[in-house]
């Protein structure tokens, strides 16, 4: 589904796009990874999604 059906501002859109949803998206991927070697690129992504979105004023 497009957020463009809602009226939603395009600062908010950016920070659901930009911050929220990487942070949410690679959290999922590190729990559910096996493979050593993902689990610690996927942690590295997720920490560095996870400083984009403490760092945002919204928070």
């Amino acid at each position: 589904m497009s957020l463009a059906i809602f009226e939603i501002e395009s600062w908010l859109v950016e920070w659901l796009l930009y911050t929220l949803l990487p942070s949410r998206f690679w959290h999922k991927q590190m729990k559910k990874q096996k493979n050593p070697k993902l689990k610690t690129a996927y942690q590295k992504a997720y920490g560095q999604a996870l400083s984009s979105y403490y760092a945002n004023v919204l928070n």
